[in-house]
């Protein structure tokens, strides 16, 4: 087998680097802990080395609960019985997206399901397609975050109506109810936890809407004394959170629905703060949700206005555009004056659906900030023996999810892919220039395949040693030396959980640190 020493969390990868095999829960694991991609100001990258392995860090000793490897695929009973009511569905989708799916995306996950098969090798009769899991009971996954985010709804400091427009998300894409009432705003400075001792707060309010900051190279411990209604009860015991060394949040809910342009993007965080890899994973609408009215999801009109938001993001928080300095930091829009920074590393990248929609809209996000489609990693998900857990070719589910990668080219003002909505093509056109409806040819974009079974409803793989690896640093077969390891800055949109030296915000950025969700040596 083939695999990286330092991440036990990549199973397996092959010679190519192109089809990965990746254990979820322990993906999440090793980003509590700072690589030694990391360059950290006080600590040198053969002090962290050493760290990982001395008796003071042990980053692995805890395991993140998840739920049992799903051992069969799911029911495909929704699928079409037929080819003639397979043909009326398909015959709704455009020509170039059933391309895209069809001639780039489902024959990579096929070849890369088949190589698995035949060149994975477990290490131990314990490991499948995952590593063993420690199991939580279904049904009772994070309770005490829920009635903490019910808490901080309740007893903000700012009403919801002064962040949130009407028609603002309720469920994404995957069918989570999002809290919506947690505030997002502050001029105060940031709040530095401590390592040395519990960083204790009486309700989770007081941290929601200010950046909050671990700056030291080891984790912090954050205690909410109050886990319930924010008032004194005999209720259960204080809910803790272990906030990974190096890593900053803002606990707060995204104003999408803004469409007055006036406030920053991310109310809170500092309007020059940029970043050389900004990941999103936006709320998608969810066609299932939808049918059922039993949510508010997006409109046309709303997945325009979080395409829109998402270029506010970028354009304000990318290394790749600087705002005049004399811009006031409450009428950032597209419009405001930008120049181009010096020259260096800086990527996007946004989860999205399988929807045209979705990947219309990334790519319209990436490409009016001046980014190229650099890459596509395609989440493969199967089960504990390889089998994906929905037909590939399936018409109403499909077993993967995309990432979509955008490199900021210098000196790029213009769109590099036509935006959404814009110079649409005949069918005839789409075929014969080898081209989607979006402009591109999906034969130039590089893919990588990554298999992993699914956890937890909410939780993808955690990629930041992938984006370390091939976003950067230096490729060399030795490995990399200390010179030439690059420090970057990395912040994660609708984040779950935290992930050490990046920053995060949303309203369930703490989701996964609760120490509800991990397991001590000796519980299991």
């Amino acid at each position: 087998m083939t695999g990286y020493q330092e991440n036990e969390s990549i199973l397996f990868h092959n010679k190519e680097e192109t089809v990965f095999l990746i254990d979820i829960p322990q993906s999440i694991a090793e980003a509590q802990s700072l690589s030694p991609v990391q360059s950290l100001d006080q600590t040198s990258v053969s002090e962290l080395e050493e760290s990982h392995t001395s008796s003071k860090s042990k980053p692995q000793i805890r395991r993140l609960i998840s739920t049992p490897p799903l051992e069969h695929p799911y029911s495909s009973s929704t699928e079409p019985k037929t080819n003639a009511a397979r043909g009326r569905i398909l015959s709704r989708v455009s020509p170039g997206e059933r391309r895209y799916h069809d001639e780039f995306i489902q024959p990579l996950v096929i070849a890369a399901l088949n190589e698995l098969q035949t060149a994975y090798k477990p290490s131990s009769p314990d490991t499948r397609w995952c590593l063993p899991r420690a199991v939580h009971n279904e049904g009772t996954e994070q309770p005490r975050m829920e009635s903490i985010l019910d808490a901080a709804a309740s007893t903000g400091k700012k009403r919801k109506s002064d962040y949130l427009q009407h028609g603002s998300v309720t469920e994404d894409s995957d069918g989570n109810a999002l809290n919506s009432d947690i505030p997002c705003s502050s001029d105060d400075p940031p709040i530095i936890l401590s390592s040395s001792s519990c960083n204790t707060f009486p309700v989770l309010t007081e941290l929601a809407g200010g950046v909050v900051k671990n700056s030291s190279s080891e984790q912090s411990i954050l205690s909410i004394s109050t886990p319930g209604n924010g008032s004194d009860h005999d209720g259960p015991d204080p809910s803790t959170y272990m906030i990974p060394p190096q890593s900053t949040f803002l606990l707060c809910t995204l104003p999408l629905s803004d469409t007055e342009g006036m406030r920053p993007p991310i109310p809170g965080f500092p309007h020059n703060q940029q970043f050389n890899l900004i990941v999103f994973d936006p709320p998608w609408p969810n066609r299932s949700v939808k049918r059922s009215r039993k949510y508010q999801t997006h409109s046309y009109n709303e997945m325009e206005l979080l395409t829109s938001w998402i270029q506010d993001v970028l354009t304000v928080h990318s290394h790749n555009w600087l705002f005049d300095s004399q811009t006031p930091s409450n009428t950032i829009t597209n419009s405001s004056p930008k120049a181009q920074v010096p020259s260096q590393q800086n990527f996007a990248a946004i989860w999205i659906t399988n929807s045209e929609k979705a990947r219309g809209a990334a790519y319209s996000a990436l490409s009016q900030n001046g980014f190229s489609i650099h890459e596509e990693w395609i989440w493969v998900k199967v089960t504990a023996e390889g089998e994906p857990v929905y037909p590939v070719n399936g018409v109403w589910r499909k077993p993967y999810e995309i990432l979509v990668i955008g490199r900021a080219i210098e000196g790029t003002e213009g769109a590099t892919v036509g935006p959404m909505g814009s110079d649409l093509m005949s069918t005839d056109e789409v075929l014969e220039n080898n081209i989607d409806l979006l402009g591109l040819d999906p034969g130039t974009v590089p893919r990588r395949a990554i298999a992993a079974v699914p956890d937890l409803h909410s939780r993808k793989p955690n990629l930041k040693s992938m984006f370390e690896r091939f976003l950067f640093s230096s490729s060399t077969d030795s490995g990399l030396s200390e010179s030439s390891r690059p420090s970057y800055t990395a912040l994660e949109v609708f984040a779950r959980n935290l992930t050490a030296g990046w920053w995060a915000c949303g309203n369930e950025v703490l989701k996964f640190n609760a120490s509800d969700c991990w397991t001590e040596p000796g519980d299991e």
